[in-house]
């Protein structure tokens, strides 16, 4: 355990950062909690490459015995809420762009204040809007999609409706070809991340696996510590 802990205090501290920021550590706090498994050592293990996150999934449900839905939806979780800033470290940025898109569609839609009568022309006006931002679908086209009736395929919008569902696109920076970016959000534990081990003395080893957070929030690390001298006789 202390072994991972040297390894991920020796990551770049940009790294560091971005899975420390107080966003971060709210989230995991809060996923922890929802689901009943500690984390901490997750973290670690995928950012010093001990555990391809690929394997997340499948690591959650035989080490934390979670069921295969459970360990689905909490590694997609720490996909957005923990892993996102470095997406492209771990190898998810292509997920986390069709993640983000997805969630710039429903904050797009509820900003527009565009009210839909089912679930079916909710899931249409999503698509329609969804080729629109991966460039796929021409503004002209978008608005036609928009306002042709409902019979035809479209939503049966008015130019009015439309125009508000561009202006959100255009406030919020919802572009054509890519979603918006996530904030970087600096973090509020630099001195205790960018430090390696401290080495302490200590009467015995305790030898209960390394709680992250709890050492990160305090502000202190376990080590190990070296075997006191032996006193030889004088």
């Amino acid at each position: 355990m202390f072994d991972y802990l040297h390894q991920f205090n020796s990551l770049p501290q940009a790294l560091k950062d971005k899975v420390s920021s107080p966003q971060v550590m709210s989230a995991l706090a809060e996923l922890e909690k929802r689901y009943q498994v500690d984390l901490a050592m997750v973290v670690m293990k995928v950012m010093i490459k001990s555990l391809d996150i690929k394997d997340l999934s499948s690591t959650l449900i035989s080490e934390s015995n979670l069921l295969t839905n459970q360990a689905e939806a909490l590694t997609k979780e720490m996909k957005e809420k923990v892993f996102a800033e470095v997406a492209d470290y771990v190898g998810i940025s292509s997920e986390i762009r069709s993640l983000n898109l997805e969630n710039d569609l429903d904050k797009l839609i509820k900003a527009s204040g565009i009210s839909i009568a089912s679930a079916e022309l909710a899931d249409r006006l999503r698509n329609i809007l969804k080729t629109y931002l991966k460039g796929i679908r021409s503004r002209i086209d978008t608005r036609q999609s928009l306002t042709k009736s409902v019979a035809d395929g479209g939503l049966g919008l008015n130019n009015l409706e439309v125009d508000r569902v561009f202006k959100v696109c255009d406030i919020e920076k919802f572009q054509p070809g890519g979603s918006s970016p996530l904030s970087s959000s600096p973090s509020r534990l630099t001195e205790i991340m960018g430090q390696d081990i401290k080495e302490k003395e200590v009467a015995k080893i305790d030898v209960a696996e390394y709680d992250l957070k709890k050492s990160l929030a305090s502000g202190e690390t376990k080590s190990i510590a070296p075997p006191s001298p032996v006193k030889t006789g004088e």
